[in-house]
This record gives structure tokens, sequence and C-alpha cells, in this order.
């Protein structure tokens, strides 16, 4: 506005410099002496405070803030929108506001375009005819232009303008990290059972079962009956080849003569144990084979823990005995025992070697 104001003022004052410049050639017939000098332009008036300013522009909505913690749930949205109501309202005081600024800022304008161009008309006239009558009788030269007006004392700023309008809310920030479990709530009460289902279709009798699970004893019982036969006669063939038997009990040898040590071992090997009689009818299972080959063995019974107490492989002091006459004697050192040809028993140094006969029960 002030820069239009401007425009129309140069326009003016140079319309009226060129009618003065018009009317001095015309009168260029009779010169005058040089005119004095214009007094200097005075201070103009202190202008009128200016109207209020426009409305800042709205700001730029900032970057959204990093998400805060969870807040506690709000109550229904009534509230809220009441709030986003009343900010309308607002919103449409302030701009009915800054309309009515701009409406009475234009008409300040126009009415001071009018008389700024009111009085360049007159200047223009008055200047003219004076120019003209002065003409007529005797002009002078023109006077020189006088010093420039200094500028006027600067208005008061206006009013602050209203407060913009409050920007639009930012995205809403990242989802926070998971919170930990809670606690687990009471269990719920057992719900109403449901309706009975259909009756099924009535099975079969129990008699093709049972009869089904006699067959398959049936089978079983024979194929045990076979194993047993065959056991039996696998048994049958090591005894006729090198072994005997007792009442629950077997006695084999492999025909190899050891010392003690060596026929405990290979007897524990196989899952046996050396021969050691606890009876008349197994002394003799084992005589039965001392007489096949000939050769005495060693028994599991022996003396080495306590000197003179005599033990089966187990630990347990004997219950039966089959001892020769005048034995034992520990004589060099005798602490194992052998079966002779007689079926009596001897105290031997276990040094020496004897026949293998495992038991094995």
């Amino acid at each position: 506005m002030i820069q239009y104001l401007w425009t129309v003022t140069a326009i003016a004052a140079f319309l009226l410099g060129f009618v003065s410049h018009g009317q001095s050639e015309t009168c260029s017939a009779v010169q005058g002496l040089p005119g004095l000098n214009g007094r200097d332009g005075r201070d103009g008036d202190k202008g009128e405070p200016g109207p209020p300013g426009a409305e800042g522009l709205r700001g730029i909505a900032g970057p959204p803030g990093k998400q805060g913690p969870e807040g506690e749930r709000g109550n229904n949205g009534t509230p809220a929108l009441e709030a986003l109501k009343q900010q309308v309202e607002s919103i449409s005081g302030q701009l009915n506001i800054m309309q009515q600024s701009l409406l009475a800022q234009k008409k300040d304008m126009i009415q001071y375009l009018w008389t700024v161009t009111v009085i360049a008309a007159f200047l223009l006239g008055f200047v003219s005819h004076g120019q003209s009558e002065t003409c007529s009788v005797v002009q002078g030269l023109p006077g020189l232009n006088g010093r420039d007006g200094r500028d006027g004392f600067k208005g008061e700023p206006g009013p602050a303008g209203a407060a913009g309008v409050r920007g639009i809310a930012g995205p809403p920030g990242k989802q926070g990290p998971k919170g930990e479990r809670g606690n687990d709530g009471t269990p719920g009460k057992n719900g109403t059972p449901g309706p009975l289902g259909q009756k099924g279709e009535k099975g079969d009798s129990a008699v093709s079962a049972l009869e089904a699970l006699k067959r398959q004893v049936t089978s079983i019982s024979g194929q045990l009956n076979s194993m047993q036969q065959s056991l039996l006669a696998q048994k049958k063939a090591m005894l006729f080849s090198r072994g005997s038997r007792t009442a629950g009990k077997f006695f084999v040898t492999n025909g190899v003569e050891a010392k003690y040590n060596d026929a405990k071992s290979t007897c524990s090997s196989a899952g046996g144990q050396l021969a050691s009689p606890r009876n008349v009818e197994e002394n003799q299972a084992v005589l039965s084979i001392v007489l096949l080959y000939n050769k005495a063995p060693f028994l599991g019974i022996n003396d080495i823990q306590t000197e003179g107490s005599f033990r089966y492989p187990s630990g347990e002091v004997i219950s039966y005995n089959n001892w020769n006459t005048r034995e034992p004697n520990n004589d060099s050192d005798e602490d194992c025992v052998e079966m002779f040809t007689s079926g009596k028993w001897n105290d031997k140094n276990c040094e020496e070697r004897r026949l293998i006969i495992c038991e094995f029960s």
C-alpha cells in the first residue's frame, strides 16, 4: 500500500513540474529576476497509528513427539467433541475479526488515495493558474528547489495481532515396547453342561473278543512249548557232548586246564561260576565229568579270604563238604580246592593247573 502511495505522489509531482516548465517557456518573452529560495519544508505531522496488523500465518506443525507412557483409559468421546466444537467456534470468531480488520484497512486506503488525488489536482490547478497570471506581467526565473522535507516521526507500532490458530496435532508416535504380562485372573466359573450326545450303536458281544483271546493264548502256548522243546534238545546235546545236570543246575566243561583265577574268569565271562557242589547229587554230577576226562578240576570253594574258613564264590560259608582223609591240611599254602577221581576234595595251591568245570543255574 505504501509503495502505491509513493507512486501516486511521484506522478502528481511530475505533472506539477511539467506544467510549470511549459508555462515558463510560454513566458520566455520577459525574464524577471530570480525568485527567492523557497523556505525549507516543514516536518510532516505525526502520522496516525497504523491499523492492527493482520493475524500471523498459521505455524507449521512440529514433528511428532516421542510416545509417552500409556495413559489411563479416558471417558467417552463427549467431552472431546465439546472441546472440538469450542475450538471451531473460536477459530470462526478469529476469522471474522480478521475479515473485519482487512475491510477497515481497505476503506482507509481508498479514502487516503482519494484525498491524495484531490490534493494533487488542486495543487496542479493552482500552480497553473498562478503561472498564467504572472506571465501576463513579468515572469521571473523559477526559484531553486527547496530542501527535501524531513521524514515524519515513525508512527507507533500497531497492536499485536491475534494469536495464530493452533496447529493440527502430529501423527501418533511409534508403538512402545510390549508391557510385562499381567497376573492371571481369577478362574471363571464352569460353563453350563452341554446337551447329551446321541446314543451310540450297540456293540458286539464279548463272546467274539473272548474267542479271539483264546486263540491268541493257544498260539502263544504253542510257541512257548516249541521253544521249550528246542531248549531241551540243546541242553541234551550239550550234556551229551561234555556236561551233566542236576535239578536246576548244569555243569559243563570246555576240556581246558588253567590256574584258579583264570578258570574263575572263564566261567564268569560265560555267565556262570566254577562248579561248587552243595549236596551229594551235585557232587556226583561234577564227578561224572571228572571221570569222563580223567582230570581233577578246580572247585569254586576256597579259603583265600580267611584261612581255614572255606566259602562258596558268593562268600557264604560252605554247608556241604566231601573232604578226603586228613584234608584240608593247608600244605604248601593250599587255599583252593580240587576234586579227585574218587569224588573226594583236597585243598590245593591255586597256581596249579586244573580242569575247568563251570556251573550254570
